[in-house]
């Protein structure tokens, strides 16, 4: 039943009285409190957010069904849109962003869509996950992923095929029928506890989920930094684990989304070996091989508390006792220099001394030449 109106008393007898207590505000006040967009449930709304309440809830397809909004200026177009958002906020990715397409003209210049094989041939439609760039195998068939076509090497675009969209739009190979290789174990192993981490939120380790993926992102970040003190990690990481590792020049200030799935592989299997027996591993690897806070926090300003009490508490610049060795002989036996008092007239005399030994240096060069 809606409220009656104001006593006829009232100076506003046309409010409700819950807003009398508004008008009562100073102007500033009142002012700020009708700003704020407000959310009016009409019916042609309603009938709009019940088609993308539809939409949302469609089973999966290569080409699902879109719907477009069109109205005058100001009508409430973005309202419905933003509402709709506020009902469905999207779920952050771990990896900031996903792997790059590199849309140029209609045309994909990056190997930024992954698929399974396999998966296609039980089904042709893309998994999400697919696009994340730390996803490199399946975990359902036990596969590396594949990012090209295996035929003619081109980026896959399924969406320039109609009349399969799993085959090549270049050469028209069937990619369902394109060979795999089987990914080993330990590769197994860290796809489902990042996919877990990603979709159920489980704490890996000691770590909260996005708090472990900013760390592995950051660590394959040091590996194809520009700045030689950070590259040494990716090259002694590799050396410690047996794989062969060179930085692809196309990653450099770029992040490993932009690399194909070969280079991906070995770069998050040295991430992953980092971290894993945690801390352990990691403090005896850094400090053997001397890197430092300065190296492990560049570009990572608002490091997670679990990894910046242990760099902090152990991998700061000799904070690890015997790091530098004992010290020499010569070291052993130093005593501080005695500072012997000068006055004005002995400093100005040791420097016109000074300026004849380097003016006679220059002399004799001179006629030498």
């Amino acid at each position: 039943m809606p409220t009656p109106p104001a006593s006829s008393t009232s100076p506003y007898p046309h409010l409700r009285p819950e807003l009398l207590s508004v008008m009562a505000l100073p102007d500033k006040e009142r002012i700020q409190r009708i700003k704020p967009i407000a959310w009016i449930n009409y019916p042609r709304a309603k009938a709009i957010l019940a088609k993308l309440e539809d939409l949302l809830e469609a089973p999966k397809s290569p080409r699902p069904d879109n719907l477009l909004l069109v109205g005058d200026s100001n009508s409430g177009k973005s309202a419905i849109a933003f509402h709709f958002l506020e009902k469905h906020p999207e779920i952050p990715a771990p990896d900031k962003d996903a792997k790059h397409i590199g849309v140029y003209h209609r045309l994909r210049e990056s190997y930024g869509q992954q698929f399974c094989p396999h998966c296609l041939a039980e089904e042709i439609y893309l998994k999400k996950q697919w696009r994340l760039a730390l996803v490199t195998c399946c975990t359902k068939h036990g596969t590396i992923l594949l990012d090209r076509c295996p035929e003619c090497q081109s980026p896959v675009h399924f969406y320039r095929d109609d009349i399969c969209p799993a085959t090549c739009f270049n050469c028209k190979f069937d990619l369902r029928a394109a060979t795999t290789v089987a990914a080993t174990p330990e590769m197994l192993a860290a796809q489902s506890k990042w996919l877990s981490g990603i979709e159920e939120g489980v704490a890996i380790g000691e770590a909260s989920g996005p708090d472990y993926f900013d760390v592995l992102r950051h660590l394959t970040a040091l590996m194809l930094s520009k700045y030689a003190f950070c590259r040494d990690i990716g090259h002694h990481t590799a050396a410690a684990i047996g794989i062969p590792w060179d930085q692809p020049r196309r990653s450099i200030n770029s992040g490993m989304e932009s690399l194909g799935i070969t280079d991906r592989i070995k770069l998050l299997q040295m991430a992953n070996w980092l971290l894993d027996e945690w801390p352990k591993r990691f403090i005896n690897f850094c400090q053997g091989h001397k890197i430092w806070s300065a190296a492990l926090t560049k570009e990572l300003p608002n490091a997670p508390a679990w990894y910046k009490g242990i760099v902090d508490k152990h991998l700061k610049k000799g904070s690890r006792k015997g790091t530098h060795g004992p010290p020499s002989k010569q070291a052993r036996n130093w005593k501080p220099i005695q500072t012997i008092p000068r006055s004005r007239k002995t400093n100005r005399q040791a420097l016109a001394t000074t300026q004849s030994v380097v003016s006679s240096k220059y002399a004799a060069q001179s006629n030498l030449s």
